[in-house]
């Protein structure tokens, strides 16, 4: 019989049915991995949301205001009451935070407390907003509030409910100012306004002209606070003013910063802050000589769809602002 001489083996043969189970197995691998990641940074971004900073700020100078003269701005902003899940708020942590201000022992001779809008969500329940306003109630000084986007979205969805809204904020003591202006008188004979922005805000925060008209002349005349949500909606009255201070909030800071700035110029101001114009996202900026704007990260953030509120890289804050001109 013959002999048949085998060929030496090269390598071992991979059948196509190998081929596909390792690339499954791979991908699997790569999901669980993502998926690990994504839920700890899920977590690590809601807890993020409770912990909340007191931010003081002081501006000293020259140039401040005799009607700013040791005046101190406790500014709440972007509270988002509501009790769904994912939310980051409540009313114990609002309570909290208050009683962590209430520590600090400030002098209420010349302290005023401002509310910058977003105050609600769109489905926020009464009872909620009742259980929100008894902390709201204990915050210190003489205390005024303007609306935000998801206020007057509130307001479109249930005005009735959206007006119920606005007087469980007014019996809580605070002033709505974004009707008529409103006039402090310290007992130094100085006096400070309290201007705010109107309720309606056009496309990407816009107001009418009228408006703009309005409050150019106001600023040029006195010394006051403006009190606005979106500081888009303030950049054509920032070159007018005259020893004025602007508050405003609803960028909460960008909320989440991971990406380069020209993928976060995109996905966060263009897309999540529909637009955003304005280079002020959030801190202390001087606008002139005499005048400041100052734009919360505000103490809420925002869920989206089925993912919890999550603060990455910025944290949600309450800057207590204090005014000292040098002599």
């Amino acid at each position: 019989m013959k002999k048949i001489e085998q060929a030496p083996l090269v390598g071992a043969v991979v059948l196509p049915q190998q081929t596909e189970r390792k690339k499954v197995r791979g991908a699997l691998k790569i999901a669980g991995a993502v998926l690990m990641v994504s839920i700890l940074v899920t977590g690590v971004g809601y807890e993020n949301t409770k912990d909340i900073k007191i931010t003081p700020l002081e501006i000293r100078s020259e140039a401040v205001p005799d009607a700013l003269d040791g005046v101190t701005v406790i500014h709440l902003s972007d509270i988002h009451m509501d009790d769904k899940w994912g939310n980051s708020m409540s009313p114990e942590l609002l309570g909290s935070l208050q009683e962590r201000i209430d520590a600090l022992g400030l002098s209420e001779e010349k302290l005023i407390t401002v509310l910058t809008g977003d105050i609600v969500n769109k489905k926020t329940s009464l009872e909620m907003v009742a259980q929100y306003a008894e902390a709201l109630s204990r915050f210190p000084g003489q205390k005024f509030f303007v609306w935000g986007n998801h206020d007057i979205m509130s307001k479109y969805r249930n005005n009735t409910r959206f007006l119920a809204i606005r007087k469980i904020i007014e019996d809580a003591g605070f002033v709505f100012a974004g009707e008529e202006e409103e006039t402090i008188q310290w007992s130094d004979g100085e006096e400070l306004s309290v201007i705010g922005t109107p309720s309606f805000q056009k496309q990407r925060g816009r107001f009418d002209k009228d408006f703009y008209k309005k409050l150019t002349t106001q600023v040029q005349e006195k010394t006051a606070l403006i009190l606005a949500h979106n500081m888009d909606g303030m950049m054509p009255v920032l070159e007018h003013l005259d020893g004025d201070v602007v508050f405003s909030g609803h960028t909460h800071g960008e909320q989440v910063k991971v990406f380069p700035r020209f993928m976060q110029n995109k996905i966060v101001l263009d897309w999540m802050l529909r637009g955003y114009k304005s280079p002020h996202t959030e801190g202390l900026k001087q606008i002139n000589e005499n005048s400041w704007a100052e734009i919360s990260r505000g103490i809420g953030s925002n869920k989206l769809w089925i993912v919890p509120a999550l603060r990455i890289g910025t944290r949600p804050e309450v800057p207590i602002v204090t005014f000292q001109k040098e002599k």
